[in-house]
């Protein structure tokens, strides 16, 4: 099996494993920036989560999970599989890969409604979103809608992920020709917008902390986080209406993606993304599956929301790191 499944690693290709590792006595020495924040125990049990997720089921062709830490957006896991023998081994989905999320990311629109002051309340948000009265309100405001869900995702210069091809954020044009009022509610959806699975972790980390946090390889202090919008609102509101993983670990909301390669038709892929502890969090997690089956009629496997929920429960449940000690809260970012 290990032939099939290529991993694709992050920085050093198929030692991703070994991120971290070193002497570590000659690297306290070294400036903190260069040194990277994946942390090998983590990692090793990201890598067999995945696989064991995925590993019978062969209508998946490529895989991907990462971690980060929601305050500082340190990057402890982040673990990427391809069966594909033409993508390169190096290719890194969680960071490169465009597509889209889906459902999982339709508490983005709940956020910007809550931004303009569409509801004020749980029962607000549920009859807004049973009513349909949000797409209706940003029909007739396509520009401001699009630019507002822009403002809520990390853009240009928003990590240290150093890898050619680092997705940016892709939606529509309300001006071109190919905008109509079906695009509001394929974009209220999670469809029509093109993103990165560290896009949809990074939003669900924005959620839980506050903040739009870069997501980072090199561990490193003094770094300035701007205040968001996500400060301005109450984020409760959106975090009681998602979906629930296991009770006392998990936040989070699954969905079925799509995504089209080398000019094929829409093919289907899972997402789920969450952040955990429950009750304070630190961690967000993503998880995604690419899969050779067509996206209309595809039904979920839950692959990707089994391999989240069982690395966010060994975490919670306080698994032994073998780097070094996120202490965020003793830090100044």
């Amino acid at each position: 099996m290990n032939k099939i499944l290529a991993v694709a690693a992050t920085l050093l290709g198929a030692g991703c494993l070994i991120i971290g590792c070193g002497n570590r006595k000659a690297d306290e020495k070294k400036n903190k920036e260069w040194e990277s924040t994946i942390d090998t125990c983590w990692q090793r049990k990201a890598d067999s989560l995945l696989r064991n997720a995925i590993l019978d089921d062969k209508r998946i062709k490529g895989a991907c999970i990462a971690v980060m830490n929601v305050w500082s957006g340190n990057v402890p896991v982040i673990v990427n599989f391809s069966r594909n023998a033409n993508v390169d081994e190096y290719y890194n989905l969680a960071a490169c890969f465009g597509y889209e999320p889906g459902p999982v990311m339709e508490p983005l629109t709940w956020t910007v409604a809550l931004d303009d002051g569409m509801f004020h309340s749980d029962a607000g948000l549920k009859e807004y979103i049973a009513s349909g009265c949000i797409l209706e309100a940003y029909k007739n405001i396509p520009g401001h809608y699009v630019a507002a869900l822009r403002s809520f995702l990390p853009e240009d210069d928003w990590n240290t992920i150093e890898v050619e091809g680092v997705k940016q954020v892709e939606m529509p044009d309300p001006k071109s020709l190919e905008w109509s009022e079906q695009t509001v509610q394929a974009l209220s959806r999670g469809y029509s917008m093109k993103v990165s699975p560290l896009h949809v972790m990074t939003f669900y980390s924005a959620l839980a902390s506050g903040n739009i946090v870069g997501a980072h390889l090199r561990l490193g202090v003094g770094r300035d986080i701007p205040p968001s919008r996500y400060g301005e609102i109450d984020r409760s509101l959106i975090i009681s209406a998602l979906d629930c993983g296991k009770e006392e670990c998990l936040i989070g909301r699954t969905s079925v993606s799509r995504f089209n390669e080398y000019g094929c038709s829409s093919r289907a892929g899972e997402t789920f993304a969450g952040f955990f502890p429950k009750a304070e969090p630190e961690y967000a997690v993503v998880c995604a599956i690419f899969t050779d089956r067509p996206f209309s009629g595809y039904r979920m496997t839950g692959a990707a929301q089994k391999a989240a929920e069982e690395l966010a429960g060994f975490i919670s449940a306080g698994m032994m790191r073998e780097t070094f000690q996120d202490d965020w809260r003793k830090l100044s970012y």
